[in-house]
């Protein structure tokens, strides 16, 4: 359902671009040239946790990430939304990341101990 809401909202707002999802592998939205000459790209996983969430355990989220190209180093943006919480964890290169809108950081605890 989070995967069709997502194409429902792309499609209406005439984005091209190109989905990769667990759900549905690769497909192109809007002007298969365009996506590619911008190399526009959204990474989705419509319920990271699916065996979580058909259970009824609580640890299951929607996942997107935006990028310029097809590698783990041309993300430019992502977010998770915690679906039991509510909570939206987001992060865009260059600027961090965060919860909601506080900023939030690795911890420098060393756990060699």
């Amino acid at each position: 359902m989070a995967e069709k809401a997502l194409l429902k909202t792309l499609n209406e707002n005439s984005i091209d671009t190109l989905i990769i999802s667990e759900e549905m592998g690769e497909k192109y939205i809007g002007s298969k040239e365009k996506a590619i000459e911008s190399q526009s790209v959204l990474i989705v996983d419509p319920v990271d946790g699916s065996n979580n969430a058909v259970r009824g355990i609580p640890y299951c989220s929607v996942s997107i990430a935006y990028a310029k190209g097809k590698t783990v180093e041309d993300i430019e943006k992502a977010v998770v939304l915690d679906l039991n919480t509510k909570d939206i964890y987001w992060a865009e290169k260059g600027k961090g990341a965060f919860l909601d809108e506080k900023r939030i950081r690795v911890s420098n605890l060393d756990l060699s101990d």
